[in-house]
């Protein structure tokens, strides 16, 4: 391991959201209570209805928030499976897209509580505590500090990128810019840390040093550079942090 230069600058560490630190696939829970049997089915439908629709629209340049996109895969999922939440009165006369939007509005309030994976407190702990960090996302800003707040990690990781501010989603160079813009370095200044192998193409693709944190089977993508690591518990990032200093 090298060693580390008195007075130099350690490099900062940028973390995506969903898949990486809180858990999307949680949701699978509250979807199991509306439809017994299909919770965890609908929660990866919904989630991969979700990110291919940030692509549909950074490509149609028909931006929407990520709350927006949340909601609209949500339901479309649904419809795609023939189910509707009739748990909700129908106080609109749309009858049982009622209950759909009554479901949605109740999941979208969960995303502020998403549950972290379990080994992101600790992981967060062992990092230097004078490295720079912080998280990119295609979630809406306000809905992820609000996530932050919930799993107590604000003092862990302050700073919060959100594509917000470039209207467009990953993996858009644009949205990865807000990383070396924020920090004032160079991409290859900045290790990111992904666990969506898309996600980590397109990192690898912009010129970061790019951390794949294994949280699905999925195998590495085709397109852009392999990651330069892949851990499969987000503990080992210090050790690999602090060979690269």
């Amino acid at each position: 391991m090298p060693a580390q230069h008195p007075g130099r600058a350690l490099r900062p560490v940028v973390f995506d959201a969903y898949g990486t630190l809180f858990d999307p696939i949680a949701l699978a829970e509250p979807l199991e209570r509306r439809f017994p049997g299909r919770g965890r089915e609908l929660a990866l439908a919904w989630r991969a209805t979700q990110i291919r629709h940030t692509w549909l629209r950074s490509l149609m340049r028909e931006w929407a928030d990520f709350d927006s996109v949340t909601r609209d895969a949500l339901l479309q999922t649904l419809e795609a499976a023939g189910l509707h939440d009739d748990a909700a009165p129908d106080v609109s006369g749309a009858g049982s897209d009622a209950g759909a939007n009554a479901l949605a509005d109740d999941l979208l309030a969960a995303y502020r509580t998403l549950t972290p994976y379990p080994d992101v407190a600790d992981a967060l702990a062992r990092l230097e505590p004078a490295r720079p960090r912080a998280i990119l996302t295609n979630g809406t800003r306000a809905t992820v500090e609000a996530t932050v707040r919930a799993a107590g990690l604000q003092g862990a990781i302050p700073l919060v990128l959100s594509v917000d501010d470039v209207r467009t989603y990953k993996p858009a160079p644009a949205v990865y810019a807000l990383a070396t813009a924020a920090f004032g370095v160079a991409p290859g200044d900045v290790t990111f840390v992904s666990g969506n192998a898309w996600d980590c193409a397109g990192a690898g693709a912009f010129g970061f040093r790019v951390v794949r944190i294994r949280r699905t089977a999925e195998v590495e993508e085709r397109v852009g550079p392999p990651p330069a690591a892949v851990i499969d518990d987000l503990r080992d990032l210090a050790l690999i942090l602090r060979a690269g200093a």
